[in-house]
């Protein structure tokens, strides 16, 4: 997997959060504070681990990665990992990354002979994850504050596409995806590199989209292009309620519909937890407006006609 960072000019997303971070480094390093666990997250490609080491380059300390060297036992990852902490001075920053929503072997081991111990010795631990509050730490462990990393503005989106030296206007495709809500740092790199490797729009975002299905843990779903066509019509009219979503079409946007054969079938409460797990739907309900826009330019590269008719009043 190719490593995920971006030019250090796009940044103007994350100055408040590193204002935030910056506050409780300090209280920490005037021993004055109480909550030692801070928690940030993002999606798939949200720039969690870009954040951790740009941090741990300003302010100091140890990165351990829970995903790390999956294939080893848990000793062997544990002993990797207080292999790197021999050497931490007395009083130190751990950042850990990667932190999963469910407990496992390797995380009950960490927690007791890493994470417990380091937090008795007045450690300050920032660690990444992708949901907001969901980690698989319990028993002595407090559950952490946690901060957004939020998503790249236009401009920041911009200056990575100058650092893949793509200096030409937003074209069609690259409008939608780039929306003003924020995009994800991941997908502008993997946007960059198959126009740097002169690959079909949709195979990129489609690509991308495979892969996110695939690090949340889901199944991918057999003939996965027609499935995102299924997707892709619901994000296009903003919803996730198919009946509902047909009811409200013209009888033109029907009609093309029916022309490409496509049945959305999608829908009801097990769609709704499955789009959650992956978070496409925030917790409230309503579309993850990053995932939204690949959907759409998706479409639109896949079948610009039926974009077209879908985003028309």
């Amino acid at each position: 997997m190719l490593k995920r960072l971006l030019s250090t000019e796009a940044e103007e997303h994350i100055r408040s959060l590193e204002q935030t971070i910056q506050e409780i480094v300090t209280v920490w390093q005037n021993e004055q504070s109480e909550n030692l666990v801070q928690a940030i997250y993002a999606p798939f490609g949200g720039g969690k681990t870009w954040l951790l080491q740009r941090w741990q380059k300003r302010w100091g300390g140890i990165l351990l990665d829970l995903e790390k060297d999956p294939d080893r036992s848990t000793i062997a990852r544990i002993q990797s990992m207080k292999h790197l902490l021999e050497n931490a001075p007395e009083k130190y920053i751990l950042y850990i990354d990667n932190v999963p929503a469910q407990r496992d072997e390797l995380t009950d081991t960490f927690q007791k002979e890493i994470l417990e111990p380091a937090l008795q010795s007045k450690i300050l631990v920032i660690q990444a994850q992708r949901h907001p509050n969901k980690s698989c730490w319990g028993g002595k462990i407090p559950h952490p504050p946690s901060h957004l990393i939020p998503p790249l503005t236009l401009q920041g989106a911009e200056t990575v596409r100058r650092k893949f030296e793509i200096v030409s206007a937003l074209d069609t495709t690259e409008a939608i995806l780039f929306s003003e809500q924020g995009t994800l740092p991941g997908l502008v790199q993997s946007w960059c590199e198959g126009r740097k490797q002169k690959q079909k729009e949709a195979i990129t975002l489609r690509n991308y989209l495979e892969a996110w299905w695939q690090r949340s843990g889901e199944a991918v779903p057999p003939n996965f292009s027609h499935y995102l066509l299924c997707l892709a019509i619901l994000a296009c009219r903003n919803t996730f309620k198919t009946k509902s979503m047909l009811a409200d079409l013209s009888e033109l946007q029907k009609k093309t519909i029916q022309e490409q054969k496509i049945e959305c079938t999608e829908s009801g409460l097990s769609f709704e937890l499955q789009m959650k797990r992956l978070n496409w739907m925030l917790p409230d309900g309503g579309w993850y407006a990053p995932i939204a826009a690949v959907l759409k330019a998706w479409l639109f590269a896949e079948q610009p006609n039926l974009y077209s008719c879908l985003v028309s009043n």
